[in-house]
């Protein structure tokens, strides 16, 4: 179902699905973003012969992370907690819960909760000038769909405190080189190379690539349930700090003097 209309398209290439980001410029997480991934995600779980998925973006973004329009009305509505993180970190745990190997292939900059989903993939490539960094403490916030876990997971607790507190920024030789992708896309896009992997892929046994899925995440899922609740008492934790909100605040405000 890839329509120019839609913010989140799929589709199913001959057992490779792919979910594509095409809200330009920035393919930023709005509301109705969320919604469509949701339904992406809904036929992603109920298409049995997809064998591989493929999560890629239109243009310059894979993703930079939540609407900040959005994020302010939800902690003015006092529902940051109960309908924003909540969508964010189960659209987060359902990608990385799919049944079939998922493949992220960020073509530009992956930031915030765009990189977070990318995370949440079994494997990542990325573009040449792609870059990648959890921003959100620059929000007064922090990864709060499950980015923290996944990044010490790959690179380990202090280079992933480092990463996380100085919202350090990764070029795509530094990306592969730390281990927070498995290859640059030299010469092509990253979803060429992601399509590749997943036709090489295509061509072996579901049975094999569910199986290997599951024993892979059979320990993270214990303690799934444990890191949502705990993620949800820090968001409150934050929202009811005040210094998002004045975080959300001045970004707006320094982006309508910029736009006069």
């Amino acid at each position: 179902m890839v329509e120019d209309a839609r913010a989140v398209a799929f589709e199913n290439q001959n057992g490779i699905g792919v979910i594509r980001f095409q809200n330009p410029p920035l393919n930023i997480m709005t509301n109705r973003y969320v919604q469509e991934f949701q339904e992406a995600l809904d036929w992603a779980e109920g298409t049995k012969d997809l064998k591989v998925i493929v999560l890629c973006n239109q243009g310059k973004c894979f993703g930079a992370g939540a609407d900040v329009n959005d994020m302010k009305a939800y902690l003015e509505s006092h529902t940051y907690v109960s309908v924003k993180m909540h969508n964010a970190i189960t659209i987060a745990d359902r990608l990385a819960n799919l049944p079939v190997p998922v493949i992220g292939a960020i073509d530009g900059m992956a930031l915030g909760g765009g990189f977070e989903l990318a995370l949440a993939c079994d494997l990542r490539v990325i573009s040449e000038n792609g870059k990648v960094a959890l921003t959100e403490i620059n929000f007064d916030s922090f990864p709060g769909m499950g980015g923290v876990p996944r990044l010490i997971a790959l690179v380990g607790y202090s280079r992933a405190m480092k990463m996380m507190l100085f919202a350090e920024e990764l070029d795509a030789e530094a990306a592969c080189r730390e281990g927070v992708v498995n290859a640059v896309a030299h010469g092509e896009t990253a979803c060429e190379l992601a399509m590749r992997w997943a036709a090489e892929l295509n061509q072996k046994a579901k049975s094999g690539l569910t199986a290997v899925k599951k024993m892979a995440h059979c320990l993270q899922k214990k303690e799934q349930d444990y890191l949502y609740l705990f993620s949800q008492n820090l968001s409150r934790e934050v929202a009811e700090s005040g210094a998002l909100h004045r975080q959300c605040e001045a970004f707006i405000n320094r982006k309508k003097k910029i736009e006069k």
